[in-house]
């Protein structure tokens, strides 16, 4: 099945609520696509980047959310936010952006268009399980998050490192991206070993073209009305030191947002003070012995997450005692982008306590 008849379907089965057939789709997708471009398709590699819906014991269809995942990641990335959602009785829908979860080779299938559709059919069809839902991204998940409530009435959204704005050293691929569609973009780490070449739930290379797609979303949002979410309410984590994203459009957005329980999170390795009583700023270096910096990448992973986590592989590619952070590849020996998030407990605990 190709990529434009898979959207079709899989929007047409969201829009009408459908999530177990659109989730049992989207797997039979995955795997035959994979299968095709000999990448791994064993059962569990499929759960990791397959699309769920979690629904709470004796639910009273009063609140459900919808969880979008970021760019060349999967529905994995919003698995513990989506468990501390449940526990608070909301049912939950994290889908799977077209291009995700399969082969880097699909994002030239698809584009921003393509994923709005599908995150607007699935809002679509959460109205007809719950009278309030809300809407959780991460990174490119929240400007779909923004595009996706847009002249929509949404209980609260909860955003976490929001791709508002890209940072500089990102946006010089919109250039490259309309001359070389397809050339292979390493995605700004350290180079990973040869055992890292099928990360199980994200691409490890992209092409450029996809990161047009990415800029259109966030041109698109910031064609929107800033009046459209002054008062809605709005949970957002935002890290200082990010080379993803820019942080200090999240902080200036947030400022002008007026809804009293509106809550941000604002993790900095630098000394920061704001007037805004619901602008929390977390010392990242308090968070442990080694520990210099928040990540983009962290944020949304526990320390015991078994992928991203402290114990994993990927933390610190195996390498003890390095320093994490938000580090670029080459910038100093013995260092390692940070995985998890040591606060992410405390991070919900209190995004939900000003609810």
């Amino acid at each position: 099945m190709s990529e434009k008849a898979y959207i079709e379907e899989s929007s047409a089965l969201l829009k009408q609520g459908e999530f177990e057939r659109y989730i049992q789709h989207s797997q039979d997708h995955l795997r035959n696509t994979r299968k095709d471009q000999q990448y791994p398709y064993d059962q569990k590699t499929i759960d990791h980047n397959s699309p769920y819906c979690l629904i709470p014991e004796n639910y009273d269809h009063q609140r459900a959310i919808l969880m979008i995942h970021g760019f060349i990641a999967s529905p994995y990335a919003m698995r513990a936010v989506s468990d501390h959602y449940l526990k608070k009785g909301y049912m939950v829908l994290a889908i799977a952006l077209p291009g995700h979860g399969s082969t880097p080779k699909q994002l030239l299938e698809c584009d921003n268009k393509d994923w709005l559709k599908v995150c607007q059919s699935a809002l679509e069809g959460l109205k007809k399980h719950a009278k309030k839902i809300a809407i959780g991204g991460y990174s490119l998940g929240g400007a779909l998050a923004f595009l996706t409530a847009h002249k929509q009435s949404i209980d609260h959204l909860f955003l976490m490192v929001p791709c508002l704005a890209l940072a500089p050293a990102h946006s010089v691929a919109q250039v490259f991206g309309h001359i070389v569609p397809k050339w292979p973009l390493k995605r700004i780490c350290l180079q990973p070993p040869p055992q890292m070449e099928h990360h199980p739930v994200q691409y490890e290379q992209f092409p450029m073209a996809a990161v047009v797609s990415v800029l259109n979303a966030v041109s698109a949002f910031k064609k929107l009305p800033t009046t459209s979410w002054k008062n809605t309410c709005i949970k957002m984590v935002a890290t200082h030191e990010d080379i993803t994203v820019l942080a200090d459009k999240s902080l200036e957005f947030f400022k002008k947002n007026q809804h009293p329980q509106s809550y941000l999170r604002f993790y900095s390795a630098k000394p920061l003070r704001f007037e805004d009583s619901r602008i929390a700023v977390i010392d990242s270096r308090k968070l442990g012995n080694n520990i210099q910096s928040m990540s983009h990448i962290a944020v949304p992973f526990t320390t015991q997450d078994p992928i991203y986590g402290s114990s994993s592989f990927h933390a610190g590619y195996g390498e003890t005692n390095w320093q994490l952070g938000e580090f670029l590849p080459d910038e100093k020996k013995q260092r390692a982008r940070l995985t998890f998030n040591p606060d992410f407990t405390a991070m919900m605990e209190a995004c939900f306590s000003q609810t």
